[in-house]
């Protein structure tokens, strides 16, 4: 709660239309509660994520004492951030109102694969996040962030939503003035599950005109899905069953048992037309998620997984500090297939995303580089970025499974044990905290002993995870090694986001299937598909002799390599195999029967001979 003290920062929209009624820029008005800033302080700076605000003219600030002129400061040569800023020439008196006017974003910002920031027209309307509307402002501690938008001359129909709440009318949010970026604002006919929101509403889903049908089925599971997430990181502290457990004795007080902050998620969906885009870009309590014209290859499955990282994001991610990033992501590549799963999701769900995941990491070109050198790869390499999550899937996998083992056999159980270690991430997070692999490992210990830090090494250095074939705790899957072709498309990466072939190997199946240095690239479909599926074909048109022209090929070495596949037990092989166990566990016990019996006959026997030697010396006394 903000008390009387706490600095008011209020951001007023005001949506501008053309002569059709189509959303086409944001007119902002920023009013910042007496900054009380000296001559030459620096009152704004705008990032190179912001389309327009250029120049001194595109700006105008104001405070009681009249018009406040600014000077744009040019950025150094050395600086690359593009930051632009302006500084008072004079001191601010009183409540300081800035206006300017945001234009809509470059669509290149999809091709990059990082996260877009951008403001983006769709149907109409506008949506985008913060850091493509609100600058950079005067730093404090804490702020009450009002949003309000100004809809008077919007066409009819029009709505307006705030990553924490729906407008036009007043929302606020206390803290840092990092909330007004860190969030995503739309505006425009929206549609929305549920149909309508209240102004403090803590979840919706927004979208405009009509969805896929594969979208319109994931939009029906995302609330409950959220719920679920919830509850799975919502531990309430009165719930100590799983807690009480000896093993927590390692785990720090205040780590095992949290609170996550009141629960707030708006989820927000873009269709990007033919502008290639597949994914999405988190935000503070918020996120989009963009899709292409080739939506309709894309499998339930695959949405399914989008929506569970979605929601892990929300508690797990971003990181809090430096050199962690890997770590949470292979724990919330994990929570892709083992949330749905606990939350009774489609049957085949799980067996699928196991063995896509082994795929991605096993057929890796980079498998064995150590990992440092695939970090430093990651911002420029495409097949690095793709193994910083494989690796670090393989490896929290791998833990996780070891872990089940040595708990089921040493501890009896298996579920407290495996959630310690996420709990601790999860509940430090909202907090700030950093809790990265090493604590990890801590807390992991003194259930594995040293093993847990010959793992870390092996991953560190690239050498091959190799997992089990017993799934502790399920009976039913199992994995079975196989061959696939290792991951190879054959040409320069860059070539299908550039338009233009270029690196084309002689001899490898993209030459086979006829492919061409130096053609331009006129559409392609989705690299992700090859990734994760080695069966999967790379579709290209490309322009020959002033025509298009459709190519296919397997984006695959003709060199395999060992992989994972998850497999499913028929009932009659399940019944086999339980039996099987039963066995095992009766042969056992009597094992450990006998082991008694001959202990408890041997120890009779050893009481006898004592006896009878005792018999015998006194017997020798009486004759003496």
């Amino acid at each position: 709660m903000a008390d009387d003290d706490t600095p008011t920062l209020k951001v007023l929209i005001t949506p501008q239309f053309d002569e059709n009624g189509l959303a086409i820029s944001l007119l902002i008005s920023l009013t910042i509660d007496s900054p009380l800033l000296v001559k030459d302080s620096k009152l704004v700076t705008f990032p190179a994520t912001f389309a327009g605000v250029c120049t001194e003219h595109e700006l105008k600030a104001s405070d009681e004492s009249g018009e406040l002129s600014l000077v744009f400061e040019d950025p150094e040569e050395s600086d690359q951030s593009l930051e632009r800023s302006w500084v008072t020439l004079r001191n601010t008196f009183g409540d300081v109102e800035i206006q300017y006017e945001v234009s809509t974003s470059s669509k290149d910002q999809f091709k990059t694969g990082g996260p877009v920031l951008g403001l983006h027209s769709e149907q109409g309307g506008l949506m985008g996040s913060g850091f493509a509307i609100i600058p950079v402002l005067p730093p404090k501690e804490t702020y009450r962030n009002i949003v309000e938008w100004d809809l008077k001359q919007a066409p009819k129909g029009t709505r307006a939503v705030w990553t924490y709440g729906e407008g036009p009318h007043p929302v606020e949010r206390v803290g840092p003035v990092s909330i007004l970026r860190d969030s995503v604002y739309m505006v425009g006919r929206i549609q929305s599950n549920p149909l309508a929101t209240t102004t403090t509403g803590n979840y919706g889903y927004y979208w405009f005109g009509s969805l896929p049908s594969n979208i319109e089925l994931i939009k029906d599971m995302h609330r409950a899905f959220f719920a679920n997430a919830k509850r799975f990181f919502e531990i309430d502290s009165h719930n100590k069953e799983d807690f009480d457990h000896p093993f927590f004795v390692s785990v720090p007080k205040g780590n095992c048992k949290y609170l996550a902050e009141p629960p707030l998620h708006r989820s927000f969906v873009r269709n990007t037309g033919n502008t290639k885009s597949f994914g999405g870009t988190s935000f503070g309590h918020s996120y989009i998620f963009n899709y292409d014209d080739q939506i309709d290859k894309v499998y339930k499955f695959d949405l399914i997984r989008w929506m569970t990282y979605e929601m892990t994001h929300i508690w797990l991610g971003p990181s809090v500090g430096e050199g962690i990033d890997w770590l949470y992501e292979g724990i919330k590549e994990c929570l892709t297939f083992y949330m749905p799963f606990r939350n009774e999701g489609p049957g085949k769900y799980f067996q699928s995303t196991v063995t896509m995941l082994c795929t991605r990491y096993y057929t890796s070109p980079l498998i064995n580089l150590p990992f440092e050198d695939v970090m430093k790869l990651a911002d420029t390499d495409a097949y690095a970025r793709e193994h910083v999550r494989a690796r670090a899937w393989a490896f929290v996998f791998g833990v996780d499974l070891r872990v089940r083992q040595i708990a089921e056999e040493k501890l009896g159980t298996t579920r407290p044990i495996v959630d310690a270690p996420l709990v601790s991430l999860a509940s430090n997070k909202p907090h700030g905290k950093v809790l990265g692999i090493k604590q990890w490992i801590k807390l992991l210990q003194p259930l594995m002993g040293n093993e847990i830090q010959r793992r870390y090494k092996e991953f560190c250095k690239g050498k091959t995870i190799l997992l089990p074939e017993t799934l502790y705790g399920t009976k039913a899957h199992y994995l079975k090694q196989v061959d696939e072709a290792i991951l190879d498309f054959c040409i320069n990466r860059e070539s299908f986001t550039e338009g233009v072939m270029r690196g084309l190997r002689v001899g490898t199946r993209a030459e086979i299937g006829n492919l061409r240095n130096g053609e331009k690239i006129l559409w392609s479909s989705h690299e992700w598909r090859c990734v994760d599926n080695g069966d999967a074909t790379m579709e290209v048109v490309v322009e020959r002799n002033g025509a298009p022209k459709r190519l296919k090929y397997l984006p695959r070495a003709f060199e395999v390599t060992k992989s994972w596949e998850m497999r499913t037990r028929e009932k009659q092989e399940l019944r086999a195999y339980e039996k099987l166990l039963r066995e095992e566990e009766k042969s056992a016990r009597q094992g450990m029967a006998k082991v008694k019996l001959v202990t408890r006959s041997s120890k009779k026997k050893e009481t006898e001979m004592e006896k009878g030697k005792e018999k015998q010396k006194e017997n020798e006394v009486v004759e003496e």
